[in-house]
């Protein structure tokens, strides 16, 4: 039995050893992803905010017609359906 034990930690070891570069890979895709995210989020708020500033323009303008387009979904404000 304890003759064993020393396989069994050198088989631990070897997985470990060939699993490092994958789990460090699939480390970095994740740090990628969330960066991604990240810009992607900015720029969907960033988008929102400058939005609201047209809506909020329009408004002021009166120009009710392009306020409409504005807050159209974006299917049929460029199909006009």
């Amino acid at each position: 039995m304890m003759k064993r034990l020393p396989d069994a930690a050198a088989s631990l070891e070897m997985c470990r050893a060939e699993l490092a570069e994958p789990i460090r890979l699939t480390e970095l895709a994740e740090d990628w992803r969330r960066d991604l995210n990240a810009l992607a989020s900015r720029s969907v708020g960033r988008d929102r905010d400058a939005v609201r500033r047209i809506e909020a323009a329009l408004t002021q303008s009166g120009e009710d017609e392009m306020l409409s387009a504005v807050r159209a979904p974006a299917n049929t404000a460029t199909t006009g359906v």
